[in-house]
């Protein structure tokens, strides 16, 4: 078997399990089964992803299994799991219950994908295999009018986020002349690769700079941040709490993992234009969605806020990481007792994910098909009427909010604690990023972390503290209160041993950061023999006609 077919293998497993279900799904309207296997099809496909990561393989033209494509392809997988779980009571009597599932696994697929993509083309289709689904998920939610506002505006918007990146792809093909994202960091990373004789010097930085604008602004719909976060919103409220889940975390991870790839490890020339993006769209996100969270009164509303605000959290650790790849040589000077910025950042992100699951989780065990969790209100005096949901639940809200010993504490920490170590006092620091920008950003991060909690707050005293309501009978089963269980689990799990995953990102970092550093120094080796472009090499007869056209005289007016 060639070794790409090899690599491919977790994703061609949970993609033929989505076309089995569509195929199935026309012959068979009603069925027990499906939830049981999908859920076999991802434990097939983790099975393979376990093989395939103990066999050591070299990233080939289109795919790679680095940590980060590991670890990426796990949280996928996780995704699709605790989703799974979460609706197997809801979806059995629904007659598009296949379709649902089939949905969610050609969605992980395509996350799946995102993390083995070493190509350009393939980093763009399978964006859009993981994001796309999530248009039909929305209207075959509800099927009612406001299903179908919000799948409309979510596709329209998805469209725009797709020209833009796509846009943006265009401009580093046009830097780098290849589509392969070893040679883009080869050379885009090379800040004294000679040029051709007919590009001129300055175009890099310029191009450069369009097309990290472009990419960040592509992306930025997927992570939800302001100013792209416009629809979204009602996106949340015109579907239910079991799309809403699979929406507020899987087009986030893709978004980051792009970020990480292809920005902040290939494009490090352009690290300080890079952090200054991210760091106002950062804080912009936090203090904006914050704020807006604080005034809705609809659950929905609410978490599509947070999410939204999270994610302008997460982008902070990002906009670190920049500075980082800028400075690659004092990062990996010895180990720091300050995490870097994009570690920190994938650690609240997975803490983020599994609380966010388990939270929305909760919302389907509570909700029935003729009425759902709409108000704050509703969640009135869930501690004696649901315990078992409502200490999971609480757990979850706890950990939102950053209340120590949970996953939460840490993941705020080591963020906002990678944002003030920039610029500090270790030997032969080079300011480079706007240290008071920083301490900006960590400011804005303050009001976030309390403005998000004072939502949390308010939802938390409804489920402990307000009396009982008159409250139909749960009708979301079993398997959305194990998800509830599992996540609540492992966040604390997360807050009380934190380690392992630290020590996993800690490694991934270093492995990208001497990637960068062997690309750029091969790139030198090579522009010292022979001079290499940053814009595709013309052949031999083109250039030589626009040197004879150069020479030629300007023809006289008559």
């Amino acid at each position: 078997m060639p070794v790409e077919l090899r690599m491919l293998l977790p994703q061609a497993v949970t993609g033929l399990s989505a076309c089995l279900l569509f195929v199935a799904g026309r012959c068979l309207k009603k069925s027990a089964w499906w939830g049981p296997f999908t859920l076999l099809a991802l434990s097939a496909s983790a099975a393979c992803l376990a093989q395939v990561s103990t066999a050591a393989s070299a990233p080939t033209q289109e795919v790679t299994l680095d940590p980060l494509s590991l670890a990426a392809q796990w949280a996928a997988l996780a995704i699709g799991f605790l989703w799974t779980l979460a609706s197997l009571g809801t979806l059995r009597a629904n007659d598009h219950a296949a379709d649902f599932f089939a949905l969610m696994l050609m969605s992980v697929a395509g996350l799946m994908l995102v993390g083995a993509a070493n190509d350009l083309i393939v980093l763009f289709v399978a964006i859009e295999l993981a994001c796309l689904p999530m248009t039909m998920v929305i209207w075959i939610s509800r099927r009612d009018s406001a299903a179908r506002e919000a799948s409309t505006k979510y596709l329209l918007l998805s469209v725009l986020s797709s020209a833009l990146l796509l846009f943006g792809f265009a401009f580093i093909y046009g830097l780098a002349g290849s589509t392969n994202l070893d040679q883009l960091a080869a050379v885009l990373s090379a800040g004294d690769t000679p040029i051709e004789p007919y590009v001129t010097a300055d175009i890099v930085p310029r191009l450069g700079i369009v097309a990290l604008v472009l990419t960040v602004a592509g992306l930025g719909f997927r992570l939800g941040v302001v100013p792209f976060h416009f629809g979204l919103r009602d996106v949340y409220a015109g579907t239910n709490a079991m799309s809403a889940a699979l929406l507020a975390v899987a087009p986030r991870v893709a978004a980051v993992v792009v970020l990480v790839r292809l920005l902040i490890f290939a494009m490090a020339r352009l690290a300080e234009t890079g952090m200054l993006v991210l760091m106002v769209i950062s804080g912009i996100t936090m203090v904006v969605c914050s704020m807006a969270a604080l005034t809705q009164t609809r659950v929905r509303p609410i978490l599509a806020y947070t999410t939204m605000a999270h994610g302008g959290f997460a982008v902070m650790g990002l906009a670190v990481g920049f500075w980082n790849s800028a400075h690659p040589a004092e990062s990996l000077a010895g180990p720091s007792s300050v995490p870097s910025g994009v570690s920190a950042a994938l650690f609240f992100l997975a803490v983020y994910l599994i609380s966010t699951l388990g939270l929305f989780a909760g919302l389907v065990y509570l909700s029935r098909p003729d009425r759902g969790i709409e108000y704050v209100e509703d969640l009135s005096g869930l501690l004696r009427s649901e315990p078992v949901a409502a200490i999971g639940m609480s757990v979850l809200l706890l950990s939102l909010i950053g209340a120590p010993p949970l996953g939460g504490f840490w993941g705020r920490t080591l963020v906002i604690g990678a944002a003030l170590s920039v610029g500090g006092e270790s030997p032969g620091s080079l300011d480079v990023g706007p240290n008071f920008g920083f301490l900006l950003l960590a400011a804005a991060a303050a009001c976030y972390v309390v403005m998000t909690a004072t939502v949390y707050v308010r939802m938390l005293v409804q489920v402990c503290f307000e009396r009982q309501r008159a409250r139909p009978r749960p009708g979301g089963g079993r398997g959305a209160l194990a998800c509830v269980v599992l996540a609540a689990a492992l966040s604390i799990l997360g807050g009380l041993w934190p380690a392992p995953m630290l020590d996993y990102l800690y490694r991934m970092q270093r492995s990208l950061e001497r990637g960068g550093i062997q690309a750029a120094t091969q790139a030198r080796a090579r522009s010292k023999i022979e001079p290499r472009g940053l814009a595709p090499r013309y052949p031999r007869e083109m250039s030589r006609g626009l040197e004879a056209r150069r020479e030629r005289p300007a023809r006289k007016s008559p």
